[in-house]
């Protein structure tokens, strides 16, 4: 369990959970919309659709693996810049690296207070792409799913806006609730999103059909 000030005490794979399944509602689910407006096929549907959350899944992966990295490594430039920036002598700032390095525990609790990576956590930023892209492609098959189990894609395509609605609108109580954001607003926000992100691929697509 990790705590996060100001928020409350979660798991932090939830976190990334939660964060991957909300963000994988919303392009698949406009993609699904907009071949649903030029194809009259379910497998056309579900054939794109599917080729999106592939995609999309691995890039949120990979996205949060090297965006944590780079969090790092900017942390990490910031401090020798402002060691610079106080004029001490290379051999002071070797000497406090190496204290830094012995008093590892102390480290880290001076660099949480102040909102610094004290060391990168290759293992926690693996498991944290994994978990994301993982939940990405979860959130991505629940628009796609009713084109599964309908004959039409007019029947699809109207099961398929209520239950992608109901679940953004769930989502977005879910990560207010566990990042300390307003309820109403943070589900709103998802469900402008979501109805935005669906309405412009629905008019883009209408363009070629």
């Amino acid at each position: 369990m990790s705590k996060i000030p100001g928020r409350h005490t979660v798991a932090e794979p939830l976190i990334d959970v939660i964060v991957g399944l909300s963000d994988g509602l919303v392009i698949p689910f406009a993609l699904a919309v907009a071949v649903s407006r030029v194809s009259e096929n379910n497998l056309v549907i579900i054939g794109w659709t599917l080729a999106a959350v592939a995609v999309g899944s691995v890039a949120m992966g990979l996205g949060s693996y090297y965006a944590a990295k780079q969090e790092y490594d900017h942390d990490t430039e910031r401090e020798l810049h402002v060691m610079i920036k106080l004029e001490l002598e290379p051999e002071v700032i070797n000497t406090i690296s190496k204290e830094t390095k012995q008093g590892q525990e102390q480290w880290e609790e001076l660099a949480a207070q102040y909102g610094l990576s004290p060391s990168f956590d290759a293992a926690r930023a693996k498991s944290s792409s994994f978990n994301i892209g993982l939940a990405y492609a979860c959130g991505g098959l629940i628009p796609l799913t009713p084109y599964f189990f309908t004959s039409s894609v007019q029947d699809g395509f109207r099961l398929s806006v209520a239950i992608t609605a109901l679940c953004l609108l769930v989502f977005g109580f879910l990560k207010a609730r566990y990042t300390s954001q307003n309820l109403v607003v943070t589900a709103a926000r998802y469900i402008l999103m979501g109805t935005t992100a669906a309405v412009a691929a629905y008019f883009v697509a209408g363009l070629f059909a």
